[in-house]
């Protein structure tokens, strides 16, 4: 059998806005690079896990990218085998709607896990055969979308309703895959979750409940599995040893926290149905991310002066101006605290994203706390509760009250 090799790629957030600037010319550059990278890789399959698009109704710009996307790689690929599952940023029935279309075209949408009408999974649709460039079938793909509570099979076991409801799920589509997978035929799962022992991105990812678990044991997922294909966390990274399980990150920085790592595609090969090697390529970053300063806050006087000394040079236009972020610290209410720092940047060819005013001092209220030092945009329930923990305890909330609130923020949530 001829090697078999998978791209993978998330977290696209195609549609995204960043403090009122749309991110479109980058992802228009990255889809523009991805499509040229497939061909020059000879890719056999492209698996794309989740939050295709930033919101449930994405702009027509952001749709349009997408399909210009498809029919790029189909005209320059037309062999490729093509994956999308939706993440917890899609909408279902928006990521599906051109499922009839885009299948002619070897494209396999799943948007929701699809459920037949007796009740069962419907697996026909969750697994899909990928073929090598001979047309063989290489590998199977369970497909498996963002799990939304009402997904998860109530089972009578020791462990949490959400742990061992998201383990049936994917056992019973790793049954049905064992039924179809021949020897020397990989088998590839999806998701679109947090395990444990992974790294988020605060700023920028929602904290996935399910259930009121936030975080899923690695083996709930991949107990058959020869490469695990996940998606939500923006930071790629594999979690265990062998590197079959991998985050594939997001390909842009989506909050200025993002700006430390580099973002990538990740590159799996097999042979004769087995992984044999995973590798990154590094996606090129068109949009440079600045903060001032580079960690923290600074006082108002020392956060103009460096603003002032800033030197930036006129690249391509608008779209490739660099963002910037400028935190400061204030020991008091500084009215044209936007006008001051507008004017210190007024000749330099950046884009000014927010300013955060953190107000120093002890005993100061909890809730202005948490409006002055991060936007409350920035912030989700458990973060605040976190913070409010640490502030009235000065330490953080055990695992098992993280885990009740969880439940009950998962239940005021519906």
């Amino acid at each position: 059998m001829a090697r078999f090799r998978l791209v993978h790629t998330s977290d696209w957030h195609l549609g995204h806005t960043l403090h009122g600037f749309a991110r479109g010319f980058e992802h228009s550059r990255f889809l523009h690079w991805l499509e040229h990278r497939l061909a020059e890789l000879e890719a056999d399959a492209l698996v794309v896990t989740g939050d295709i698009y930033d919101k449930q109704n994405p702009p027509t710009a952001a749709t349009s990218l997408l399909y210009r996307f498809v029919a790029g790689i189909k005209r320059r690929c037309p062999q490729l085998d093509v994956v999308l599952i939706g993440g917890n940023h899609d909408s279902a029935g928006r990521l599906e709607a051109p499922q009839p279309l885009l299948s002619a075209f070897g494209v396999h949408v799943v948007g929701s896990l699809p459920w037949r009408d007796d009740a069962q999974i419907d697996t026909d649709r969750i697994l899909v055969p990928l073929t090598d460039r001979h047309g063989d079938i290489a590998a199977w793909c369970a497909a498996v979308p963002f799990l939304r509570p009402g997904d998860l099979p109530t089972e009578t076991t020791d462990e949490h309703p959400a742990i061992a409801g998201t383990r049936s799920v994917y056992g019973r589509v790793a049954e049905a895959m064992e039924a179809r997978r021949e020897p020397r035929q990989a088998a590839i799962f999806t998701g679109h979750c947090t395990v444990r022992g992974a790294t988020l991105s605060e700023m920028s990812e929602r904290h996935i409940l399910v259930g009121g678990q936030h975080a899923l044991p690695v083996d709930a997922i991949a107990a058959t599995a020869d490469y695990v294909a996940l998606g939500h966390l923006h930071r790629p990274q594999s979690v265990g040893a062998d590197g079959a399980i991998c985050y594939a990150g997001s390909p842009i920085p989506l909050a200025v926290d993002e700006r430390s790592y580099r973002h990538r595609i990740v590159i799996a090969d097999f042979d004769d149905g087995r992984l044999s090697d995973t590798q990154s390529l590094e996606v090129p970053r068109r949009v440079e991310f600045l903060r001032v300063p580079d960690a923290g806050t600074a006082p108002l006087d020392a956060v103009l002066e460096a603003l002032e000394q800033l030197c930036i040079e006129e690249g391509g236009g608008p779209d490739t101006r660099p963002f910037l972020e400028v935190a400061v610290a204030v020991a008091h209410p500084v009215p044209d605290l936007r006008q001051r720092v507008e004017a210190a940047i007024a000749d330099k060819p950046v884009r000014l994203t927010r300013i955060v005013p953190h107000h120093a001092g002890g005993g100061a209220d909890p809730a202005s706390v948490l409006t002055t030092t991060r936007e409350l945009s920035a912030l989700d329930p458990e973060e605040v509760f976190r913070m409010r923990h640490r502030q009235q305890y000065d330490t953080e909330p055990d695992e098992d009250l993280l885990d009740a609130f969880r439940s009950l923020a998962a239940e005021a949530s519906g």
